[in-house]
């Protein structure tokens, strides 16, 4: 079937005028393209932001991370004192390295281990670590029959923040046998009563 010619130069001008009109999706991004290059120092000043502000948070998170790191090993100190082993009742000195202190009495370890625990707290004073750490130090205290110095250490802490619950109730049971053992048996009831 012919179309006729006129209908066919029509069909023609509209496919010329349809290829000179601007393409929907070129001219949606040559806008957007355009409106960007004019916000465009606003736009370099929030992605400046942006990336200084993620690479503040990458540096903090590192330096927290570093200086936790060193508060945990630092009171692992403690605990792997606390935990050293004995010499053999030969005397004679262990004949492998096992990177443990090794002491000739309990009462050595003890006193190494509170030593510890004093050092630890010159140098993190505050924090959880810290609360835990003065709980370790009350009971070394109470070990050596010091316990007119484990008592002022627990006092504080049977009404600490700084410890868990459970962790209250061990500081009060330290402390209710840290009073018995000077003789504050009334106190010692009465702490028992808070620890119930």
């Amino acid at each position: 079937m012919l179309i006729p010619r006129a209908v066919a130069n029509k069909k023609h001008k509209e496919d010329i005028a349809e290829l000179k009109a601007p393409d929907k999706f070129v001219s949606f991004w040559t806008r957007v393209g355009e409106r960007l290059s004019r916000h465009r120092r606003g736009l370099v000043t929030v992605v400046v932001t942006i990336l200084a502000a993620t690479a503040a948070l990458q540096v903090g998170r590192y330096v927290f991370s570093k200086r936790d790191g060193e508060t945990s090993r630092a009171f692992a100190k403690i605990e792997q004192v606390a935990n050293g082993g004995l010499i053999p009742a030969t005397g004679d000195a262990p004949k492998f390295d096992d990177g443990v202190a090794h002491f000739k009495t309990d009462e050595e370890r003890k006193q190494a281990a509170l030593k510890e625990a004093d050092a630890f707290l010159a140098a993190h004073n505050k924090g959880k670590l810290a609360a835990l750490a003065k709980l370790l130090k009350a009971g070394f205290l109470r070990d050596l029959g010091k316990n007119d110095e484990a008592i002022a250490v627990y006092q504080p802490l049977s009404s600490s923040d700084d410890l868990s619950s459970e962790l209250r109730l061990i500081a009060l049971d330290g402390l209710a046998l840290a009073q018995e053992a000077v003789g504050q048996t009334d106190a010692a009831i009465a702490t028992l009563d808070k620890l119930a």
